[in-house]
């Protein structure tokens, strides 16, 4: 039993999806992890919050949006002083490269993006989509 269902996992994938666009462009980007190793990715991914808290004060449970890291933008930290401090856009970009750093670690983790000519997000989603299914029979 435990044989069939570690086998069920190693085909099994999870998808963590998010879009961005702006006038007539539209990216869908996918981060695509097998099932099997998706605590791998996750103890990643936390040790690197706590990195970011411990360093900066970053509170853990807030979003990360990376957009606004990189840019300075966003209100990350529990005290106004360090949220002040944590305002330096080279501290940001430290703290980006340090959660890129921690998701790039782990090896199984295949990152995809599908760019499109369009300013309709629907139609965005139905080429990411495509684009999976000829990703997942490889």
């Amino acid at each position: 039993m435990a044989a069939h269902f570690r086998a069920y996992l190693d085909r099994v994938h999870i998808c963590y999806v998010d879009d961005s666009g702006r006038g007539r462009a539209r990216t869908v980007t996918g981060l695509i992890i097998p099932a099997a190793k998706w605590n791998d990715l996750m103890h990643r991914w936390l040790e690197g919050r706590k990195a970011l808290s411990r360093t900066w004060g970053v509170r853990e449970q807030v979003e990360l949006h990376g957009n606004e890291l990189a840019r300075g933008r966003g209100a990350y930290c529990v005290s106004e002083e360090q949220e002040r401090i944590f305002k330096n856009r080279a501290l940001r970009l430290r703290a980006y490269d340090r959660m890129l750093t921690a998701l790039a670690g782990c090896a199984a983790l295949n990152v995809t993006t599908v760019c499109c000519p369009t300013a309709h997000m629907p139609t965005a989603y139905a080429r990411f989509v495509e684009h999976l299914e000829r990703w997942g029979p490889r």
